[in-house]
Parts: structure tokens; sequence; C-alpha cells
């Protein structure tokens, strides 16, 4: 009889977590502050119609705080780095799916960030935890395209670009869990 699957517990072990937590705390600083140039210094478009560079502005900044907040945390030696990780992992996709809306939908780059947050996900959590985070960011990304799209004045590109990153974040969550 064959052992079942255990779809509820932590895929890595304690110092394995910590190390990739530490790396991922790096990658969150850096994404974060060239986000953070990139919107500040102009090279962003927002949609300006729906009062959203405000938001965008506040997201910002609390995807910042929250980067360097937990570079500082994670240095701790008492740290749970399996909450560490789910608590991070969650907000990281809550604030990177804002900036999907605030910054001008998937065609604007977030979308790749969203993907690769949903696969670390997966390495590091349980497979429905992540699976959790992905649907979040699919729906969110699909949500956006539809919520923009004029059939009038635009094509269908954006929604079947936010179709497919929405299907790879889903299918790279299974697989980098599988892996």
């Amino acid at each position: 009889m064959s052992k079942p699957v255990e779809f509820t517990s932590y895929p890595l072990s304690a110092s394995l977590t910590r190390r990739i937590v530490s790396y991922l705390n790096i990658y969150r600083m850096i994404i974060t502050l060239l986000l953070s140039v990139a919107f500040f210094g102009g090279l962003v478009e927002t949609n300006e119609a729906a009062g959203f560079p405000l938001l965008a502005k506040i997201v910002l900044v609390i995807y910042l705080l929250f980067a360097a907040s937990h570079l500082f945390s994670a240095r701790r030696r008492t740290a749970n780095f399996f909450n560490l990780a789910t608590y991070s992992l969650a907000t990281d996709t809550v604030l990177l799916c804002l900036l999907v809306i605030t910054l001008a939908g998937v065609t604007g780059g977030i979308g790749i960030l969203l993907v690769f947050t949903s696969s670390l996900a997966a390495v590091l959590l349980p497979l429905r935890v992540a699976l959790l985070l992905a649907s979040v960011a699919s729906l969110t990304m699909i949500g956006t395209a539809l919520w923009h799209y004029d059939p009038l004045s635009t094509s269908a590109a954006s929604v079947l670009q936010s179709g497919l990153y929405g299907t790879t974040a889903m299918i790279s969550a299974v697989i980098a869990n599988l892996v």
C-alpha cells in the first residue's frame, strides 16, 4: 500500500526554510526598492481616472516598510521561520495584488512577480496554503483585466495575458511543490 500524500505539512526542514526566507527578504527589499524608484521616478503609468496614484504610493510605502522590517526580523535566532514564511508570502501576495490593481494592470509586469511569489510559496509552505495564495493572485490578475476591459476601444490581449499569468501561477505552484 502506498503512503498517502500530506498536503498540510511544511515541505522543507527548518534550517533550509530559514536560509530561503533570508534570501527571500533580500529579494523582496531589492524588488521593493526598484518598484519605488520606478514609480516615484515617473517611469510607471497609473490609472489616473480612478484615483489610484495615491493608493499606489501608500501601498509602495507600506511594502517598503514591510520589506525592511522582515529583512531585520529574519536575523533573530528565535524567529519561527515557518510562520515568518507564511505571513511574509501572504503579505507579499496581497501587496503585489494591490499593486497590480493600482499600477496599470498586468501589462505593467507585476504579474510575473505574483507568479514567482506563488512558486516560492509552494516551495516553502504547505500545498493548500500555496494554492490559496496562487488562486488569490490569479483571480486578482484576471479580475483586474476584466475590470479595465473595454470591448469598444481595446483588444482582448490584456485579458488573455492575465489569464495566462493566472494559469501559470497555479501550475507553477503545483510543479514547484512537487519538485
